[in-house]
């Protein structure tokens, strides 16, 4: 077993002490705040480029531990700021747009474990669960809908997730219930 260098134990130590960098196992790490006797979270925010997320102070995903929560996502290629007419290709956009980022963090869209859609009108749903069911493969998330107007009248769709990056070697259970 590795012990942590001085510097880690003298900021575990420390009351109050955070944004310190340790190496115990040859990997710097940020060590967590320690507040009433609890290492309290890093909360790291990551930002896409949106000119919106500085506009209107958001980030495109929030990661909490291993629990990451993302913005509502439209379906525009932020780099062309071009939006298709086709649902499908606009929910293929969001899902790239949210891949590209989940990425950042070293995740996949097969970590997400709730979408939240939205989707401007009940024929956009359809199409839209097709191509994250396609997208997602096996892994089954949760799902919240909604239907209703978009902020812009290009927009077809908006979608949200949350993922939990987990030991890949640890499988996921999937329990039947009768409903």
């Amino acid at each position: 077993m590795m012990m942590p260098d001085m510097n880690y134990r003298k900021a575990i130590d420390s009351p109050g002490a955070s944004g310190l960098t340790c190496s115990y196992d040859g990997h710097p790490r940020v060590v967590p705040k320690i507040w009433r006797g609890f290492a309290m979270a890093v909360v790291e925010r990551v930002k896409s480029g949106s000119k919106y997320e500085d506009m209107f102070k958001f980030s495109r995903l929030v990661k909490v531990d291993n629990w990451i929560y993302s913005s509502n996502t439209a379906g525009r290629n932020y780099k062309t700021r071009e939006m298709s007419e086709d649902v499908r290709k606009q929910a293929h956009q969001a899902l790239d747009n949210l891949e590209g980022a989940l990425g950042g963090l070293g995740a996949k869209l097969s970590d997400t474990v709730r979408f939240h859609i939205a989707v401007a009108t009940p024929a956009d749903l359809e199409p839209v669960l097709e191509v994250i069911a396609e997208r997602v493969g096996g892994n089954d998330p949760a799902h919240t809908i909604a239907i209703g107007p978009m902020p812009h009248p290009e927009m077809k769709l908006e979608i949200a997730l949350i993922a939990y990056l987990r030991d890949p070697a640890t499988p996921d259970i999937e329990t039947k219930v009768a409903v």
